[in-house]
């Protein structure tokens, strides 16, 4: 492919061109767009990239051999930028059962040169460019075809500001000798184990589970991960087979026959229809065992010395944030420093550049 311009990729031959371009780049731009509402897994729509000198949109609909671009996502020797990436990771970890890595994230990379923990895309082009990104088609249809020319300029944009922002973040970020603060997180965003979803973790999703006895907690697990394999089997979102205040009502009612089951709350009747016999069974296995593991339970109230303690190291993580430049939280949260007040080691809270920053402080 020629070395400038905006392209849309919409054949084989095409991208595989695109994909020996990219081999020859230090690092690119990428985004996506996809539609989720009515499946479990992400539908990939579009795929967005950018160097410094050109733009393209992917269309994977078209395309024969798409994973053809998975050999160039996953060559370490290739920086991939993004903007708050575990949805766009989680897509291709579905896909590929791998993460595009290395990746910069800029939206981990801004607060470090005290920009807003957290900030969107849109506000991190216009404090950083100046320029104001309208947000037209944020709930567009990315699944119709053909795409319009306003959704593929909007498309465009994502990534477009995208690869103007990492080189003055990254130069920025290098002058003021933090880069190298990232490497664990950063490190930490290509796992691949981040964007599994393992059945029977489900349950920890979930809310209020300490209120639970261990019947019911036994119960709840059980439910969820029928409730998570089976999205993933009929490719349904978790909430058309059951919802989660239902899943609870039916683990506190603990209903023995189809006639307690149909008057559980929230418990839609199709579900009975269909599922029933299932979900009782599972009732009535999961009262027969322990829960496989426990929520974690709230923590009790500081005591006074305890309170006290606390507003000194704030204190200190107030001032040494403020000589860094960077928002407090961002250095060290209060559930962490409640840890430190009582007992844990520093080194066991605080690990890389927040230890550093911390250790003389905290002493």
């Amino acid at each position: 492919m020629t070395t400038t311009g905006t392209y849309y990729v919409d054949d084989d031959p095409a991208l595989l061109r695109l994909v020996a371009d990219l081999r020859k780049q230090s690092w690119f731009a990428l985004d996506t767009e996809f539609e989720r509402e009515k499946t479990y897994y992400a539908r990939l729509c579009l795929v967005q990239i950018a160097t410094p000198d050109w733009v393209a949109c992917i269309d994977p609909h078209a395309l024969d051999n798409f994973d053809a671009l998975r050999e160039v996502m996953l060559d370490t020797s290739v920086l991939k930028v993004l903007h708050a990436c575990s949805q766009d990771c989680e897509i291709f970890y579905q896909r590929w059962g791998a993460v595009p890595a290395p990746i910069f994230d800029t939206q981990v990379a801004a607060p470090l040169l005290g920009y807003t923990d957290q900030l969107g895309y849109a506000a991190l082009v216009e404090n950083m460019l100046g320029v104001h990104l309208p947000k037209s088609h944020t709930r567009t249809d990315w699944c119709q075809r053909p795409l319009s020319d306003a959704q593929l300029r909007y498309a465009e944009d994502d990534v477009r500001y995208l690869a103007a922002l990492y080189p003055q973040l990254r130069d920025a970020l290098l002058r003021r000798e933090r880069l190298h603060w990232l490497t664990d997180d950063f490190a930490e965003l290509s796992e691949p184990a981040k964007y599994a979803n393992p059945p029977t973790d489900a349950w920890r999703r979930l809310r209020r589970l300490d209120r639970l006895a261990n019947t019911q907690l036994a119960t709840v697990q059980a439910l969820a991960e029928w409730r998570e394999t089976t999205a993933q089997a009929r490719n349904l979102p978790r909430a058309w087979l059951l919802r989660d205040a239902a899943l609870l009502d039916l683990a506190r009612a603990a209903p023995t026959d189809t006639a307690e089951l149909r008057a559980v709350e929230n418990l839609h009747p199709r579900l009975v229809s269909r599922h029933g016999d299932t979900l009782l069974d599972l009732i009535a296995d999961a009262s027969e065992r322990p829960p496989r593991g426990l929520p974690e339970s709230p923590s009790a109230p500081l005591t006074a010395g305890e309170s006290a303690e606390l507003a000194k190291l704030r204190e200190q993580v107030q001032e040494q944030a403020s000589h860094l430049e960077i928002d407090p939280d961002l250095l060290a949260s209060r559930k962490k420093l409640v840890r430190l007040v009582r007992g844990e080691p520093v080194s066991d809270v605080f690990k890389g550049w927040r230890l550093a920053a911390l250790a003389g402080a905290l002493r």
